[in-house]
């Protein structure tokens, strides 16, 4: 029987991370399904959705242990049952002037409702005309249904106005 497995990790960023990590998944004979992988701040860290053979799983925990010797931090996770990476297609983009708060009161207003965040992606640019920090988000969330989205629309134009940041909810 195969199971889907998901690992976190975090190193100082280098040449041959991915291909370290996906070789102990192929040595183990486990199928590397998706990821999301990111540097940031000279560190390079990820998470790796993957599919394995439960007589594998005990080896590859203990290879992906062992890069701890490499400097390698890793974080191997079993969910029960199916990993769920459906999403309903709602998309949220905020853009403003960088400032303290934005992901915050955002995430707030989205966790009062019950809107699951299932992707988000976030920088720091340098605005056009004035060179200032300009903040940029993209979130993909989940919208439970019922939800009376007009409290949403409510609450995103208060922090809007309140942290001078414009959004726009859409569909992917």
């Amino acid at each position: 029987m195969h199971r889907s497995l998901l690992f976190t990790f975090i190193t100082a960023d280098r040449p041959g991370i991915i291909d370290r990590l996906s070789g102990l998944v192929a040595a183990h004979h486990g199928n590397w399904l998706a990821s999301r992988l990111t540097r940031l701040s000279g560190r390079f860290a990820g998470v790796v959705q993957l599919h394995i053979a439960e007589d594998n799983i005990a080896g590859l925990r203990a290879a992906l242990a062992g890069l701890q010797d490499e400097g390698i931090a890793v974080l191997l996770d079993e969910p029960a049952g199916q990993i769920d990476d459906r999403s309903d297609g709602v998309r949220l983009s905020v853009i403003g002037l960088d400032r303290p708060g934005i992901v915050r009161e955002i995430a707030q207003a989205l966790a009062t409702r019950q809107i699951n965040v299932t992707d988000m992606r976030s920088s720091i640019d340098s605005a056009p005309m004035t060179g200032e920090p300009l903040f940029r988000a993209e979130l993909a969330i989940d919208i439970p249904a019922g939800l009376a989205i007009d409290s949403l629309h409510e609450e995103l134009d208060m922090i809007a106005n309140r942290l001078d940041i414009d959004w726009q909810l859409g569909s992917d």
